[in-house]
């Protein structure tokens, strides 16, 4: 290397870049790059791709190349030689959800002429998936085939085999024939997940602190990356334990006016100061007592009691009645003095635990930590119009989802009639596989009775919207005085008295993702309180189901959107309720429940409120204190590692071909190539009018289909399944002619039912809240506690 100084190293290799042979040695070239990878630390989240040179046996004359990945783009300069001799380097962000499933292509591109007018022709493609750099070393240098590029993708050579053998006529068959290969240069560090560290979890509470911090201080905290060094979709978990920890300990020394423990302080001075002199009770002081009254309960335990329309405009019904002024006491200075004290004491004390950012816009791109410019510059027309109409908080959610779409979406030039045709005939292929036999039936009678009445609390999570939605809105609401108050549609429809519902946050918040709303109960039927999440229903409820990157956590895979959910519940809801049960002895269970995005939230917020279950029983004084979730039509959110460790508190429940238990990224995946191939397939056997019209044609399909599945279910793409134990609910065949009976069943199922989407005429219907109830209603019948 001539002696070069480390210092000058760069420019050196700038110049022996410029002046590379087109096929440079290749010893050499590995000496160079690791002297030069022990004087450049390499970035775990970048990936950098060298363009040396390209080889075809197709004539060139200025190739240029374009390297793109997901939502990023380059172009190399147009090359001198036909070899190319480029020596150029491109960038791109790599994640770790990126690396599982991403793809970089090169196209070859060439222009015949230099100076007369010419058409740039599409020359060849090659593409190197990110998951098969593991093993291979942070910088080396490889070769990929260039393949013929035809605008029709090619059927395999084992199906093209099946077909001549067959009598039909091939149209618009292609051969993707090898042409070359290109020489490149990859620099990478290879993502691997943090390791699952079993930690001793310290004390989650912290009594005898006497600094008692007011918890409307917020919790400051420095910037903590992801477990792989760019900012993820959602917190690390250690640090979502630290915040959690910290607020509880807070919230567990605030003094609460009316709490068994406060009572308890207060009860030796309160007896001293007043057992002297205790006026005479007066009229106004029977009908207005001086201790709060029930309804505030729940705001006392810093629930928020909010049911807005807009960010602007406050439902004026949601805000308990405040009693008239009453006369001014018996004029006795202590006695006065002492009075005033305590109300300004009560009125501070009702909001001192209060500090639930609901609503706050900003808290999606905290949460994200990234800005997602580079989607801004892969499309900077459509993101200066969505600029225009969203604020910045919201586009750079929408950037996210844009990311992920182009990602999806890469060598997937299909138009939108054209995949509704590949979907019509799937669907006719998955309507003719054997229908596989339901396992055994469930026979606990107190869990299904205990899921059926849960389920009425993940119902009316969706507010007096879901009973318009029902059809039950005059049944529930009719008579109120506010119409459209989700608060009566929950006190109404679970037929419990006010001051047991501590808790609710409904409204169109602008900008706020990764918050559903939600509310928190008192079952005294079971002793029981009880938080139900909101499933899908606003346009950022659907972002969260949409940002669905991958997100290493707890030594499994989950759906980042609605982790990034639960960890915001986990923080910020949680620590009140557990500060209620210690209050509250006789609260023997804690129920999170939830529907669809509701499910998957109170999923994933089991897990972690799981791992401090013996600190919650001690809390409670209770040693069989229980903690439990009822997930219905839940997400596949957790990979199988996470399902099967928290299976014991966690019951999720799917009816029939409910396609949402089925959909992750992994799944989308093999079902967009499975569509792709479709699409080859029937324009190779005449068109898709013929293969749903003739049946030996549509057999023929059937077989190719049958292999090309078979090899794509074998590529084993990383996959999320449901939480916990699965319940499928499956509808039973009824005589039409006699349309009685019950229609539906409970049986065990396995994970294996998240392997695959599942296309059926009632994949998207048996998702919808009308099915679960119609299900539980008959469900409910089946299983009694007599």
């Amino acid at each position: 290397m001539q002696n070069v100084p480390p210092s000058e190293l760069e420019p050196w290799m700038q110049r022996r870049r410029i002046r590379s042979l087109s096929v440079p040695d290749m010893n050499r070239l590995r000496r160079e790059w690791v002297d030069f990878q022990n004087n450049a630390e390499l970035q775990p989240d970048r990936i950098q791709v060298d363009l040396l040179n390209v080889r075809t046996e197709t004539p060139l004359k200025r190739p240029i190349m374009r390297v793109k990945m997901g939502s990023s783009q380059y172009y190399s300069s147009r090359a001198k030689l036909p070899v190319g001799d480029w020596n150029e380097g491109f960038v791109f962000m790599a994640s770790y959800h990126t690396q599982l499933f991403d793809t970089v292509e090169f196209d070859l591109y060439d222009k015949p002429r230099r100076r007369w007018p010419s058409k740039t022709v599409h020359i060849g493609k090659a593409k190197l998936k990110l998951s098969k750099l593991a093993g291979r070393d942070d910088v080396f240098v490889t070769f990929l085939p260039v393949y013929e590029y035809h605008a029709r993708r090619s059927l395999p050579a084992d199906i093209r085999d099946m077909l001549m053998n067959s009598n039909v006529a091939l149209k618009h068959a292609t051969n993707a024939r090898l042409i070359g290969s290109v020489q490149i240069r990859i620099r990478y560090k290879f993502q691997h997940p943090a390791p699952n560290i079993s930690k001793a979890i310290a004390p989650i509470i912290n009594t005898t602190d006497d600094r008692r911090q007011s918890s409307t201080s917020t919790h400051t905290a420095t910037h903590h990356p992801s477990q792989h060094g760019r900012g993820g979709l959602a917190k690390d978990e250690f640090y979502i334990d630290s915040v959690f920890k910290d607020r509880l300990d807070s919230i567990m020394n605030t003094q609460v006016p009316g709490s068994e423990s406060n009572l308890l302080q207060n009860k030796q001075l309160q007896h001293h100061r007043l057992a002297k002199r205790q006026p005479p009770r007066t009229w106004w002081q029977k009908v207005w007592p001086s201790h709060p009254a029930q309804s505030l309960r729940g705001q006392r335990y810093g629930f928020s009691q909010n049911d807005i329309e807009d960010a602007d405009q406050v439902n004026k019904d949601e805000s308990p009645p405040s009693p008239p002024s009453p006369p001014p006491p018996p004029a006795e200075g202590t006695v006065s003095h002492i009075h005033r004290i305590k109300d300004k004491a009560r009125k501070k004390a009702r909001h001192i635990i209060y500090s639930v950012n609901f609503g706050d816009k900003n808290f999606g791109t905290q949460w994200m930590q990234n800005s997602f410019d580079d989607v801004a510059l892969a499309h900077p027309t459509i993101d200066h119009l969505i600029g225009l109409v969203v604020s910045k908080q919201t586009r750079a959610l929408v950037r996210a989802i844009i990311k992920m779409v182009n990602a999806f979406g890469q060598g997937f030039k299909v138009t939108s009639f054209g995949i509704l045709k590949a979907l019509l005939v799937l669907q006719k292929y998955y309507q003719s596989l054997p229908k596989t036999a339901p396992s055994f039936e469930i026979k606990d009678r107190a869990m299904m009775n205990e899921a059926c009445h849960y389920f009425n609390h993940a119902l009316i999570a969706y507010g007096w919207r879901g009973l318009c939605y029902l059809g039950a809105y005059g049944q529930y609401i009719r008579g109120a005085r506010n119409r459209r108050s989700n608060k009566t549609a929950i006190i109404r429809y679970l037929k419990i008295p006010s001051e047991d519902l501590l808790g609710y946050e409904y409204g169109l918040r602008k900008g706020a993702a990764f918050q559903p709303s939600y509310f928190v109960s008192i079952d005294r039927e079971r002793n029981s309180i009880v938080l139900s999440i909101r499933g899908t229903w606003s346009l950022y409820d659907a972002i969260t189901d949409l940002v669905c990157e991958y997100k290493p956590w707890k030594g499994g895979l989950v759906h980042s959107g609605m982790l990034a959910s639960a960890q915001w519940f986990y923080t910020e809801i949680v620590p009140q309720i557990f500060r209620y049960i210690h209050d509250h002895q006789e609260l023997a269970s804690f129920i999170i429940t939830g529907h669809s995005l509701g499910g998957g939230t109170a999923s994933l917020l089991t897990m972690m409120v799981a791992d401090h279950v013996e600190e919650l029983r001690e809390l409670s004084h209770n040693p069989s204190f229980r903690l439990h979730c009822f997930s219905y039509a839940p997400v596949a959110s957790c990979s199988p590692e996470l399902r099967n460790q928290y299976t014991e508190y966690i019951h999720s429940f799917t009816v029939q071909d409910d396609v949402v238990g089925r959909l992750s990224y992994g799944t989308a995946m093999e079902l967009k190539e499975l569509v792709v191939d479709t699409i080859t397939a029937y324009n190779a056997l005449g068109g898709w009018y013929k293969v749903m019209t003739d049946p030996k044609i549509r057999a023929l399909y059937f077989d190719i289909i049958d292999k090309r599945r078979a090899r794509i279910l074998s590529q084993v793409y990383p996959l999320l399944y449901i939480p916990g134990e699965i319940i499928h609910i499956r509808r039973r065949d009824v005589d039409h002619r006699i349309r009685l009976g019950v229609h539906f069943s409970a049986h065990s199922e396995t994970s294996a039912i998240s392997n695959e989407m599942f296309l059926s005429t009632t994949c998207i219907t048996d998702h919808m809240i009308n099915s679960y109830q119609h299900a539980f209603d008959q469900l409910r019948a089946n299983y009694p506690l007599t």
